[in-house]
């Protein structure tokens, strides 16, 4: 039992409010026998377990760049 609670120890919200989702959608599933809604919360169920998810930033694209002191100049070459 000590094992087991080191181990939630770690979670934080987010991985317990898709494991919450996860379970819901899963009895949801064998309530009203719609499988779609079962796969929904089996992945919301495994990305909590797994600590898997775009939760903190973790998924966003990487800031741009900004942008050089003035346009380059490009050269045109004539081709015959």
């Amino acid at each position: 039992m000590n094992r087991l609670m080191e181990l939630f120890r770690t979670w934080h919200w987010m991985r317990w409010l898709r494991m919450g989702m996860g379970s819901i959608g899963l009895w949801m599933a064998a309530d009203e026998q719609a499988p779609v809604i079962g796969v929904f919360g089996a992945l919301l169920i495994a990305q909590a377990v797994l600590n898997l998810g775009c939760e903190r930033g973790a998924c966003t694209p990487s800031a741009r760049q900004a942008p050089a002191a003035g346009p380059e100049e490009v050269i045109y070459e004539e081709v015959r």
